[in-house]
C-alpha cells in the first residue's frame, strides 16, 4: 500500500530521481528534504511497523539489472537523490527502521532519520509519540554518529497537548540531542508554548548523552548528559515517566558517576526549585511528565548551578564558569531582548555585587543580582545576540 517502487538499476530510472531531487532543490529552492516512507526503494513487501525482522519477500522483485539485489538498487536511488539534491542539502529519511534491511540500505546516506512509526499526535499506541521514543531510544546509540534520530515531530498545540505531555516529550528530545522537528502552525501557540519551545533550541549535537536504564525499560526513563565547561564536567539529568499513572524514579549518584558520599545540588528547570540530594536520587513523577534537574556537588566557593536559557541549562550557553581571585567569573551566550538568568549556589560566601565587561557594557548589556529561595540569581539582558563576560564579587 506504500506505493510502487523506481527501479534505480535503470539509467531512465535512477535519471528521474536525480531530476526530481535537483527540480525540488534548486528550482523550488529547498533545502531540507524529508524522503517519506524510503523503506519502498528495497522493492520488498511492507512491513511496516515491524522494527524486527519480519518477512519481506527479499530478492522476489525482478529488476531492469538482475545482477543486482534490492539493496544494491535501493542505494544507487540513495546516491541518485544525493547526486540531485546536492552536498548542502539536509536529506531526513523516513520509515526505514520498520524494516531491518532498508535500515542497513541507508547507512552512509542520509543526514537524519525517522526511525518510529507516526505518532499520530497521541500519546500511547502502535504509532504514538511513545512509541516514538522507544524506537529512537532502541537506536540511541546512532544518534550524532551515523545520522540525527528524529523521534517525530513536536506538537505543541494548546489544549490539544497537555502542557505536561509536551514538556515531557519535547525535555527528552533536547536532552537526548535528537532532531528537533515541529510541523504544527507556529502561529496558533500561546505564549508558554512558545517560552517552552524556545527552550529546547538549538540542539546541543553532544554524543556524551546516554540511557542510564537502557536494559531495564522500554522506552528508558533516565537519561544522563555529561558535559565540559573549562574544566569542570556538569551534569543534566532527566527522569520521564512514559506511563499514565504516578511512577516513583531513582538513581544513585554512582550510575550518574558521581560520588555517592558527597551531597549534590539539585535544580529542577520547569518548576524552577533547588534541592539536594546524597547518595540516591528519587522523584515521585505524575504519569506523561518528566524533571530535568541539573547536579552539581557541594563545593566551598559559589557555584553555577543552572541557567534560564535551555533544558540542559549551560550545555549550549554557559562558556565559562570559575571562581578564581575571590569573584566567579564566566560568559555566556545571551538571546536578544531574553532575559538570562545564572541561579549560583553561595555555599557560605556573601555574593554582594556583579559587574559586566567593558564591551558588554558599551553594548548596552544590564546585569541584575537577587536572592531568592537560599540562591543568588544573576538575571542578564542584551539587546543583541552575543557572549557576555560577567563577574560575581
Amino acid at each position: 500500500w506504500s506505493g510502487t517502487a523506481v527501479d534505480s538499476s535503470h539509467p531512465d530510472g535512477a535519471a528521474y530521481v536525480r531530476d526530481m531531487m535537483h527540480r525540488a532543490v534548486k528550482d523550488w529552492g529547498y533545502p531540507y528534504l524529508k524522503l517519506d516512507g524510503i523503506h519502498m526503494a528495497m522493492a520488498t513487501k511492507q512491513t511496516y511497523t515491524a522494527r524486527d525482522f519480519v518477512q519481506d519477500n527479499f530478492g522476489n522483485a525482478v529488476f531492469h539489472d538482475k545482477t543486482m539485489s534490492n539493496m544494491q538498487v535501493a542505494r544507487r536511488g540513495l546516491d541518485a537523490i544525493r547526486e540531485g539534491a546536492g552536498p548542502g542539502t539536509f536529506l531526513l529519511g523516513c520509515a526505514a527502521p520498520q524494516n531491518q534491511r532498508s535500515l542497513a540500505m541507508c547507512l552512509g546516506k542520509f543526514d537524519a532519520m525517522r526511525v518510529g512509526p507516526d505518532s499520530c499526535q497521541v500519546w500511547e499506541g502502535n504509532t504514538s509519540i511513545v512509541e516514538g521514543v522507544r524506537s529512537a531510544t532502541a537506536l540511541w546509540f546512532q544518534n550524532g554518529r551515523n545520522w540525527w534520530i528524529d523521534p517525530d515531530s513536536i506538537y505543541a498545540q494548546a489544549p490539544r497537548f497537555p502542557l505536561n505531555e509536551v514538556r515531557c516529550f519535547a525535555s527528552f528530545v533536547t536532552l537526548t540531542g535528537m532532531l528537533n522537528n515541529m510541523t504544527d502552525w507556529a502561529p496558533n501557540y500561546p505564549a508558554e508554548r512558545i517560552e517552552l519551545l524556545r527552550s529546547t533550541m538549538p540542539s546541543h549535537q553532544l554524543t556524551s548523552v546516554r540511557p542510564i536504564d537502557y536494559f531495564q525499560n522500554d522506552p528508558a526513563r533516565i537519561w544522563h548528559l555529561s558535559y565540559k565547561v573549562g574544566n569542570t564536567t556538569r551534569h543534566t539529568v532527566g527522569l520521564f515517566n512514559w506511563s499514565d499513572g504516578e511512577l516513583k524514579i531513582e538513581v544513585t549518584a554512582a550510575a550518574l558517576g558521581l560520588d555517592p558520599a558527597k551531597p549534590h545540588h539539585l535544580f529542577e528547570f520547569w518548576s524552577k526549585t533547588h534541592d539536594t540530594f546524597t547518595g540516591t536520587l528519587s522523584r515521585t513523577i505524575p504519569g506523561r511528565s518528566c524533571v530535568v534537574l541539573s547536579i552539581n556537588p557541594e563545593m566551598t566557593n559559589p557555584t553555577v548551578l543552572s541557567t534560564s536559557r535551555h533544558i540542559t541549562q549551560g550545555a549550549v550557553d554557559l562558556v565559562k564558569a570559575e571562581w578564581e581571585n575571590g569573584a566567579l567569573t564566566g560568559a555566556s551566550k545571551v538571546v536578544a531582548g531574553d532575559p538570562y538568568e545564572i541561579r549560583i549556589a553561595d555555599n557560605g560566601k556573601e555574593l554582594t555585587a556583579a559587574t559586566l565587561g567593558r564591551e558588554d557594557k558599551n553594548a548596552g548589556v544590564t546585569a541584575t543580582l537577587s536572592k531568592k529561595d537560599g540562591l543568588v540569581l544573576l538575571t542578564i539582558q542584551s539587546p543583541k545576540n552575543r557572549t557576555v563576560d560577567w563577574l560575581v564579587k
